[in-house]
């Protein structure tokens, strides 16, 4: 008996400990998002909480972000829009003050200077769907006056809400939990001397560990998971639109655009049924387009495409390399048309696919909200049409430059002037942080590293380093992570399901 009650004892006094760490860090104000289980925040509500302003004003500000915040009253002229969304929203990797929000925010002072315009942003990083649906269910009392919906790349990488354990979910709610999550990240981080973790870009309960597993063919999408995102998408979507209306806003959907022309598909699949001896064939065609294009033989290339194609339409590669060939031939339309494809077909996947603009587009015209074509206003203002780096810096994150653009695009839509008079010069904004530059190199190795396209990361990091010195380190990483693990190479890719 006096066993069990020491024992009962220790737990008690265990159980109050924690319970004072926790209710202290409360009082305090600590709050971290965290990730775990694959789901890049655990703990997204509340997004906003109250602070003072510069100027002594009560405000609501993010938690992570101090430049995306509001009056906390709204004034008797306010007019006040949030946006909603994934990376491509936040503005990854450069931050809120860098994405179309500020831009949007800038135009609409400018046209109405006799309101009091807030643009707050309320995305964030790698969300989906499920998490705007969240996120939206909290602004809703902030007496928004339009809501911009930008969410649906993530969809296909983030497991979905039930896929994660739910004790790992609960205890992502505790400060205590938080602060130890943080802590432990922190000293990994000093203790390998760098940013990048081995084992948090190998693991796959991190953000974009099944995008990894599956440009590693350990994992492809069946047509039934693929039905099944679509159906989540269209539902939370619905409630998103229902929600934002109730409270009294206008509700618009962007559009997904992403960089179709200059960035290939993270994997591609043989369709399941293919022979070994129609492997090798496709593999033998794709090595003479391979060696066409190289010599910048571009029909010889498209022929030689066509006798792979024959074999297996399938592989994500094939379209993306055929487009390649077509853009250099001056047949932009194919072209824009085979980059299509190759991210619909894309095993990764790497963006959302094409069906979601058309379920943004069914929902917006049975709901009443507004559809605004964000990926077709930036095919006009591409070269020949076509998307590429010119306003993405990756292959779904729009650079600076591309957020302007997007700005001006729903500014016009909310009819307001695309007038750039009024808007800040993003050469000269990227011109004057010497930091943005770096967090785009890193954020392109992260994702070249979780692809297991090494070749490509050591290249970024070489150019890279010549003006950020300090991140020669990732790439002798790198360089050790390229030996540990190999890669298939992209013309010996797996069979997809059945």
């Amino acid at each position: 008996m006096r066993s069990l009650l020491k024992m009962i004892g220790a737990v008690l006094l265990s159980v109050v400990l924690v319970a004072a760490v926790e209710g202290a860090l409360r009082l305090g104000g600590f709050e971290a998002r965290i990730a775990g289980g694959g789901d890049p925040v655990l703990n997204p509500l509340p997004l906003f909480r109250a602070a003072t302003g510069p100027d002594g004003t009560a405000r609501m500000e993010r938690h992570d972000a101090a430049f995306a915040a509001f009056r906390s009253d709204k004034p008797a002229n306010g007019f006040r829009v949030f946006v909603i969304g994934d990376s491509s929203a936040y503005g990854y990797p450069f931050g809120p003050e860098f994405a179309f929000s500020r831009f949007l925010q800038e135009r609409l002072a400018a046209a109405m200077p006799d309101r009091t315009v807030e643009v707050v942003n309320a995305a964030m990083n790698g969300v989906a769907s499920w998490h705007a649906r969240a996120v939206l269910e909290e602004i809703a009392r902030y007496r928004p006056d339009v809501i911009i919906v930008q969410v649906g790349h993530g969809d296909w990488i983030t497991p979905e809400p039930a896929a994660v354990n739910p004790m790992l979910r609960a205890a992502a709610q505790l400060r205590f939990y938080q602060l130890a999550v943080v802590a432990a990240q922190k000293w990994q981080r000093w203790w390998q001397g760098g940013p990048l973790s081995v084992e948090r870009i190998r693991s796959r309960a991190e953000p974009y560990g099944r995008a990894r597993d599956r440009a590693r063919g350990t994992e492809t999408l069946t047509a039934q998971e693929r039905e099944r995102i679509i159906t989540r998408f269209r539902d939370n979507l619905r409630a998103i639109v229902a929600a934002g209306q109730a409270a009294g806003a206008t509700v618009i959907l962007d559009g997904l655009a992403q960089n179709l022309s200059d960035f290939p598909p993270g994997a591609s699949r043989h369709r399941h049924d293919l022979s070994e001896a129609e492997r090798q064939r496709w593999r033998e065609a794709i090595r003479r387009a391979d060696e066409r294009l190289r010599a910048q033989d571009w029909q010889g290339a498209l022929t030689a495409l066509g006798d792979a194609e024959r074999i297996d339409a399938e592989p994500a590669i094939l379209h993306y390399l055929r487009g390649l060939c077509l853009q250099e031939v001056g047949d932009y339309p194919a072209a824009a048309a085979e980059f299509q494809i190759a991210s619909d077909r894309d095993g990764a996947p790497l963006g959302a696919l094409s069906v979601f603009d058309e379920v943004l587009r069914a929902v917006a015209q049975d709901s009443g909200a507004q559809f605004v074509d964000v990926a077709a206003a930036l095919h006009r203002s591409s070269p020949n049409g076509l998307v590429g780096y010119d306003v993405f810096f990756d292959y779904v994150h729009p650079s600076i430059a591309g957020h302007a653009t997007i700005s001006r695009v729903l500014a016009e839509a909310m009819g307001v002037s695309g007038d750039d008079g009024h808007v800040s010069d993003p050469a000269t904004l990227t011109a004057a942080d010497r930091e943005l530059q770096r967090k785009a190199y890193a954020a392109d190795t992260l994702l070249y590293l979780q692809l297991g396209w090494y070749d490509r990361a050591i290249a970024e990091l070489n150019g890279a380093s010549q003006q950020y010195p300090e991140l020669v380190g990732v790439r002798e990483l790198v360089e050790k992570l390229k030996v540990d693990d190999p890669v298939k190479p992209w013309d010996d890719f797996p069979a997809s399901p059945e």
